[in-house]
C-alpha cells in the first residue's frame, strides 16, 4: 500500500469519523445514522468523482492545437505512448511485464 493511498484511507476515515461523532452529539441515534448517510455519500463522491472535483476546482479547459500549441505538441506525444502501452499491457497477463513497462514510460 503507497503512502498516498494511506492518507487518503487516513483523511477519510477522520472525515467519517468527525460527521458521525457530530451527528451523535446534534441528533442522537437518528443524527448517527444520518451522519453515517451523509458520510458514506461523501466518501463515495470524493472517491469516483475526485479527478472532476479538482479540475473543475483549477477551472481546466481541453486544449486544442490552435489555443496553446507548445503545450498540445508537447503533451499529445505522450499520452499517444501511454495508449499504445495499455493496449499492449492488456495482451499480457504477467504482472512483472506491466510493472516493467509502467517504469519504461515513467523513465
Amino acid at each position: 500500500m503507497s503512502f498516498n493511498t494511506l492518507k487518503t484511507v487516513a483523511l477519510l476515515g477522520g472525515l467519517t469519523a468527525l460527521l458521525l461523532a457530530g451527528g451523535e452529539l446534534i441528533g442522537g441515534r437518528n443524527g448517527l445514522y444520518m451522519g453515517l448517510v451523509l458520510s458514506a455519500l461523501m466518501n463515495f463522491a470524493s472517491y469516483f468523482f475526485s479527478e472532476k472535483i479538482a479540475l473543475s476546482m483549477y477551472r481546466a479547459q481541453p486544449v486544442t492545437p490552435t489555443e496553446n500549441t507548445n503545450v498540445y505538441y508537447r503533451v499529445y506525444p505522450l499520452t499517444q505512448q501511454l495508449c499504445q502501452a495499455v493496449a499492449r499491457l492488456e495482451e499480457k497477463n504477467n504482472v512483472l511485464q506491466y510493472c516493467v513497462e509502467i517504469n519504461r514510460l515513467e523513465n
